[in-house]
């Protein structure tokens, strides 16, 4: 058996086998010990199970793998009885202790042990807060309700304002005053002899063990369990729109998987648009609602909303505009606060001493350039 169950708390995708033991001849149902939960949404889901020769097994849901196991390790009861088994003849004897401590019996209660002190007792050091109504009730009629103008006591009865907690009680307190409790210091509630080791036990009694009969041991399990023979469906519902179609059975899990993305893929694939359509049209409609209120928390409700969704259907662009814009900033913020000139710090006195020197040396030597051509001309015209 195979296939999806949900009844009351019952959830899980079950894997039964029977297997027959070679030597009773018994055959017995064996369960997958670790079964998982079906998908309990409204859409159409694909279960498979594959089985293999060297005794793995391997669900899917929607042809993805949920949960593996082995027949020979994930099966209850196991596939392979034990070897051993309880001696069905042997019996516990009317002598044996089994009890790891006793009270001990030389213990006796405290002369000063009340058992019949209370767990809680009034608060001595509490008091009763100034202005407290002990006679003012706890409800009175709404003092702000009016009769109504179409109310009409003869059809209607007699009118009364509704009933509404008395104000006056709320600012320190109403009716019967009583003690708060506290816990009783002087408590220890029924006194019980303290235990110790019991002299005479014997340890937990287990019977003898004998070699199981029907003991025997399988190692493919997958070729000795029940052949298939038939085809049968069990369904049991008590809701409405339950239906399946396409059950498929191969010795080709890449065969069976080709044949559901002709089926269930596309079913499934038209079934999740139409479910996330019906979940647009309803924010929609829960978006036109609060902006329709007015008022500002339900306007940016809906505004957030439109955003939220606009960012589920253009993720990529979304994605993309996140980067470009922390690009840009980072480039603006290099620009704007790294890229200023940072200014010249003043020459010292000595470095000032020495381009002055300079500046003389420079001048020196202009002036007697100078003065060589001046004379060169003079002698020119003497001559």
């Amino acid at each position: 058996m195979f296939g999806p169950d949900k009844c009351g708390s019952n959830n899980k995708v079950h894997f039964i086998l029977q297997h027959q033991n070679p030597i009773s001849k018994i055959w017995e149902e064996k369960h997958f010990n670790d079964t998982p939960a079906i998908r309990t949404d409204k859409k159409t889901h694909l279960y498979t199970l594959k089985l293999s020769e060297n005794n793995d097994f391997e669900i899917y849901i929607d042809k993805k793998a949920i949960k593996k196991g082995n027949l020979l390790t994930h099966m209850m009861p196991p596939i392979n009885p034990p070897r051993e088994i309880d001696d069905p003849t042997d019996f516990k004897p009317s002598d044996w202790v089994d009890g790891a401590e006793i009270d001990d019996p030389s213990a006796s209660k405290p002369e000063d042990w009340d058992e019949n002190a209370p767990a809680f007792i009034p608060d001595p050091n509490a008091k009763k807060p100034e202005g407290w109504l002990d006679d003012a009730p706890a409800e009175v009629p709404d003092p702000s309700a009016i009769k109504p103008e179409d109310w009409d006591d003869e059809e209607d009865g007699v009118w009364e304002a509704p009933i509404v907690s008395n104000p006056e009680c709320e600012k320190v307190g109403c009716g019967e005053w009583k003690t708060p409790t506290i816990k009783n210091p002087a408590y220890k509630g029924k006194w019980s002899a303290p235990k110790i080791p019991n002299p005479l036990y014997k340890g937990v009694w287990k019977p003898k063990q004998i070699s199981n009969p029907d003991f025997f041991f399988d190692e493919k399990p997958v070729e000795t369990m029940a052949p298939m023979l038939a085809l049968a469906l069990e369904v049991w519902t008590t809701n409405a729109g339950l239906h399946f179609d396409n059950i498929v059975i191969s010795n080709s899990l890449e065969k069976a998987f080709e044949f559901a993305d002709a089926t269930h893929t596309k079913k499934l694939s038209v079934e999740t648009e139409t479910e996330n359509k019906e979940k647009k049209d309803k924010m929609k409609k829960n978006r036109e609602e609060k902006l329709s209120k007015g008022n500002m928390k339900d306007t940016l409700e809906a505004y957030l909303g439109i955003f939220i969704e606009w960012v589920q259907d253009n993720v990529i662009a979304f994605v993309v505009s996140v980067v470009v814009s922390i690009g840009t900033l980072a480039y603006l913020t290099q620009t704007i606060f790294y890229s200023k000139k940072t200014p010249s710090t003043p020459p010292s006195a000595e470095e000032a001493k020495t381009d002055t020197d300079k500046d003389d040396d420079k001048d020196d030597g202009n002036d007697d350039g100078n003065d060589d051509d001046k004379n060169d001309g003079n002698d020119e015209d003497n001559k």
